[in-house]
């Protein structure tokens, strides 16, 4: 079992939302990560996001944790994955100069 709150309270309210939440964030890893990654900058890819979703996981009050939905723990767990997408157009716009 995972170390996340939030991902351990996803996985037993809602197998099939974990489910897609564990695809997204796996092709996150192998398919978008790569593209963040710049000169000058911390890494951005897993442990990155993993990080991101644990410092999420304090941020939350636990009463209110216990009232999340698990569409709503899902939402914010995409929005984790996905927090840095405007870094990529950083990247290409480094790559043409």
């Amino acid at each position: 079992m995972n170390n996340n709150l939030l991902i351990e309270l996803l996985e037993d309210q809602c197998e099939e939302l974990y489910r897609k939440y564990e695809f997204i964030f796996n092709k996150a890893c192998d398919d978008f990560f790569k593209f963040i990654q710049l000169p000058n900058y911390t890494d951005h890819g897993k442990e990155h996001t993993k990080t991101v979703q644990d410092n999420l996981a304090k941020l939350i009050p636990e009463e209110l944790v216990n009232r999340l939905t698990s569409f709503e723990i899902y939402s914010l767990l995409i929005a984790t994955i996905f927090h840095d997408a405007g870094m990529i157009l950083n990247k290409s716009i480094n790559e043409e100069s």
